[in-house]
């Protein structure tokens, strides 16, 4: 099965940046004209999340059919643009994740999380790659490490924050959309 994958990498990242881009579409269609509630208005940040990722996998595609068709390897500003672009989609899902647990306000307590998050990422990557041109292995340990760093945060505090929204829904006398938002355990 993983040599499938490896022969059709190019279909692989393909209709991966495509789900998410497209979740990160519909998302943001629906947002536009959705209701007044907090979560729906949070939403915004997943849309990013989804626009942003999907646009980084089809970046990453694109350096592959290059790379395939050339033999050249990327210029190194190339590999730091695609893993800006990665960080920045896993920030966009911790922002999301952040503003569901703390609502609405407290906007300072959101921005020192996602600092944290942001400074714990920013201090493995100086430690990753050096100041001059990084190897192939510090490169793909960069984008690894920026996976790991952010985007199972992202997720964690994503899962949390959407299970604290099912509660609030179901206090709402709205259970039917806390089911929809995150099923019970």
């Amino acid at each position: 099965m993983a040599q499938f994958f490896a022969d059709n990498l190019i279909g692989v990242f393909f209709f991966y940046g495509l789900a998410f881009f497209s979740m990160g579409l519909a998302v943001l269609l629906e947002v536009s004209h959705s209701s007044e509630l907090d979560f729906a208005q949070s939403l915004k940040l997943l849309a990013g999340f989804g626009l942003v990722h999907g646009s980084h996998e089809w970046f990453e595609m694109g350096m592959i059919i290059r790379s395939s068709l050339t033999g050249e390897a990327e210029a190194y500003w190339v590999y730091y643009l695609r893993l800006l672009l990665l960080g920045i989609s896993f920030l966009l899902l911790v922002a999301f994740g952040a503003r569901l647990i703390i609502g609405p306000g407290k906007t300072r307590l959101k921005v020192v999380m996602i600092l944290i998050v942001l400074g714990l990422w920013g201090l493995g990557l100086v430690l990753i790659l050096p100041s001059t041109a990084p190897t192939r292995v510090q490169l793909v340990a960069a984008d690894v490490y920026t996976r790991y760093s952010l985007a199972i945060p992202g997720a964690a505090l994503t899962t949390w924050g959407l299970l604290l929204q099912r509660r609030a829904f179901q206090k709402l006398g709205m259970a039917r959309f806390g089911f929809d938002v995150a099923s019970p355990p």
